[in-house]
Parts: C-alpha cells; structure tokens; sequence
C-alpha cells in the first residue's frame, strides 16, 4: 500500500507537501502571521483522481475554497468528493440509493438477483412482532428471546452488503479511489458470495488461505 503524501493547505487556496522541504518554506512565507483570510492545516486525503487539487484548495476541483472552508469550495463538491472517496460515506451511499430503488418494498435491492433484501432493523421488527403475537411483551429480559433474538441478528447481519466490482482483494481503506460509487453495489449475501467466488476463479483476488 503506498503511503500517503501529507500536504499543508490554506485557505486562499495554495498548498505544499510536507516531505518537500523548498515548498514548505515558500508556503510558510506565503502567510504572514495574522493576515487576514489566511488559515492552514494539514490535509491526508488528497485523491490521485483529482489531479487539479493535488497542490492545494478545493480537495473536488482545486479551485479556492469559500466562506469558513479550507477544504472544498462548495457543500456540493464536498459530498461529491467526500461519497466518492470515503468508505463509509460511500458505503452509506450506495445503500440508501439501493433502499429507493425497492420502492414501498422494505429492504435493499440486490444488484444482481434484483431480489429486495431486508434490511436488518426490517428483520429484528418483524421477529419483534411475531414473538409479541405468541407471547406477549414484556419479555425483553427472557432469556429465551434474548438467545432466540441473537440468532435473527446473525442472520440479518448477513442481509445485505456493498462489493467493490473491481475488488480490492481484502485491502479495502477508509480512503481510496477504489470506492468511487461506480465501483460500488449493493448485494445480497448470496450474490455477494458467488461474486466473490468468480473474482477467485478468474484471479482477480488471492486463493482463500
């Protein structure tokens, strides 16, 4: 995995990396202590993609960050940059597209079988429901529904999952251009597994060990 490269910015829109001795000192030089609309920090997650903002500014376009920002020039270019490149962002994503996409059905649709997959507050609901109807509420300490309440859980853990289509062989970041949101689907267990296994087949990702 190649490191990161740390680059300090500031918010009249320049930038130097840190490891570039030459570039840090003319970014030093370039704010004097105190003068208006100059503020700086240290910035990790500049993408590869976004060869624009690779000196400095709007971490989408490079262009000069607005009002208190001094990482985007825009609300709109911070989602943008922020569900393309982030896992969990993008993850949050490309699961909400695919609970609009079931329409008034519960659940996620799969991108592949097309099969509406419950989510797993949808499933716990419906246990809840169903256990209430034969036993009455008031039983959250029973340790029967408990044990019985556990194992609905483990299986709904398994409901529904996002796959990087072009896989990213185990090495999945918190950062990466790798979870741009077209790489990214939203799958049932089932077809999760079977992709995967095709991915191994064709050596796209390593044996199982």
């Amino acid at each position: 995995m190649t490191a990161r490269r740390r680059l300090s910015v500031c918010a009249c829109g320049i930038g130097a990396f840190t490891d570039d001795p030459d570039a840090m000192r003319a970014f030093q030089s370039h704010r004097p202590d105190g003068e208006k609309g100059h503020r700086a920090m240290l910035d990790d997650y500049r993408a590869p993609c976004r060869p624009d903002a690779a000196a400095g500014g709007c971490r989408q376009c490079g262009g000069k960050p607005s009002g208190r920002s001094i990482l985007y020039c825009s609300a709109a270019h911070r989602d943008e940059f922020e569900r393309n490149h982030f896992w969990g962002t993008a993850r949050a994503f490309v699961v909400r597209q695919a609970e609009r996409a079931a329409g008034c059905r519960p659940g996620i649709l799969c991108a592949r079988c097309r099969e509406v997959v419950p989510r797993k507050y949808d499933v716990l609901r419906i246990f809840d429901a169903a256990w209430n109807e034969h036993h009455g509420e008031g039983h959250h300490r029973d340790p029967v529904y408990r044990a019985a309440r556990s194992v609905v859980l483990s299986v709904a853990s398994h409901t529904a999952e996002v796959n990087h289509i072009v896989p990213v062989n185990g090495d999945r970041q918190h950062f990466s251009c790798a979870n741009h949101l077209d790489n990214l689907e939203a799958l049932c267990h089932v077809c999760h597994l079977a992709v995967t296994a095709e991915q191994r087949a064709a050596g796209l990702i390593g044996a199982r060990s």
